[in-house]
């Protein structure tokens, strides 16, 4: 029984194109790749198209409302620098500095250095497909 590829979907005749044997079956592949030629194929092919796209947009706007926080952290971590900014100044002042703005300072550039690779591998990631 020969298959009705005008059934078919796109994802169906694509995995057909790819599964089938081409020395036995050519008149099939033709019949394949004329279905894939298509206006109800080409329509398809375009929905899915602008499904990722705005799955893609979607996903660098996640992206840009986890980072929207970012801002104000460093803006208080500058805050703080510019307070202790004078015992900072000298060799003296830095040995009276508190150890928990040290500890600010050293947990402020590990997030940044997180949130940093963390975006890289979401944009990566999102650009893949």
């Amino acid at each position: 029984m020969k298959p009705d590829y005008s059934r078919y979907s796109y994802s169906q005749l694509i995995q057909a194109l790819h599964a089938i044997d081409r020395d036995k079956w050519p008149d099939r592949v033709e019949e394949i790749e004329a279905e894939l030629q298509t206006d109800r194929i080409q329509t398809e092919i375009s929905t899915i198209a602008l499904k990722e796209e705005e799955y893609d947009r979607q996903q660098a706007d996640n992206h840009l409302n986890k980072l929207k926080g970012l801002p104000i952290a460093y803006l208080l971590l500058v805050l703080v620098v510019y307070v202790n900014s004078p015992e900072l100044l000298t060799l003296e002042g830095l040995k009276t500095v508190s150890p928990k703005f040290w500890g600010v300072i050293l947990a402020s550039l590990i997030f940044a250095v997180l949130q940093y690779f963390y975006y890289k591998a979401k944009t990566q990631g999102s650009n893949k497909r």
